[in-house]
């Protein structure tokens, strides 16, 4: 390994995907032991969800053309490695405005609310899981017939873990958070009973939106540190260091 690179270089090089095979496994192998790296890698992923957001590239970038044409009009090399020193400063300084900016507006205008409408999408039924039997709540959800969804889990005797997640679903899509909470605090409670996983990532991952939707982002950021803690569960990708810096945010 190259002990010149900084941490910055090196943490760059792995999220740019440019690290050989034996250093990029002696990092992530550094990575879980040490917090302090790990909270650097936290914080770079933030600065380039900045970057991509909010278009900062092609600030940046013009902001570069102008000053790089400025130093070209420069003659002597004295002047040019004065106008260069100047502008590697004025470059740092408009990055740091530009992000600051981008980051103020984001700040005051962002609620728990607006996180949850730019997040949410609705959860497609594809097929049953397990070995599930079709039930009346499934098909209503499948015509998207949401007021439908709940009229039959009301009047169903015995209830699937999958009419419960559906409900869930459907109270959430009929805008009625707190409803969806419940109906998905109670899949979990089945699970357990039942020694069972069906939905459990599904549920975890539309349970923590139920509780944006429902002011409590400090419950729905329990639950996505869980989801973008494991990269094995389903809604890992959907889980973004950035998103959960926003939902602290809101708090």
């Amino acid at each position: 390994m190259n002990h010149n690179y900084t941490n910055t270089e090196l943490l760059t090089k792995y999220l740019d995907g440019e690290l050989p095979d034996e250093e990029l496994n002696k990092l992530e192998a550094r990575i879980k032991g040490d917090n302090d790296l790990q909270e650097e890698l936290d914080d770079l992923k933030i600065s380039i969800e900045v970057v991509k957001s909010y278009g900062m590239r092609e600030k940046v970038h013009s902001i570069h053309g102008d000053m790089m044409k400025e130093i070209e009009q420069q003659s002597p090399k004295k002047g040019k490695i004065r106008s260069l020193a100047w502008y590697i400063l004025r470059i740092a300084a408009a990055v740091i405005i530009i992000a600051g900016g981008a980051l103020f507006y984001e700040y005051t205008n962002l609620t728990s609310q607006s996180l949850y409408e730019s997040n949410i999408s609705g959860y497609t039924l594809h097929e049953n899981r397990g070995t599930e039997t079709r039930t009346e709540v499934q098909e209503e959800y499948e015509t998207s017939n949401y007021a439908g969804v709940i009229s039959s889990f009301r009047k169903t005797g015995i209830k699937t873990i999958g009419d419960y997640f559906l409900a869930g679903n459907a109270y959430l899509r009929l805008d009625n958070p707190s409803q969806a909470i419940q109906s998905f605090l109670a899949l979990l409670q089945l699970n357990s009973q039942q020694q069972t996983h069906l939905y459990l990532d599904d549920t975890e991952y539309y349970l923590g939106m139920s509780y944006l939707r429902n002011n409590e982002p400090a419950k729905a950021l329990s639950l996505f540190k869980k989801i973008h803690g494991d990269k094995n569960h389903l809604y890992h990708s959907k889980v973004s260091t950035w998103f959960l810096q926003k939902i602290k945010w809101v708090q």
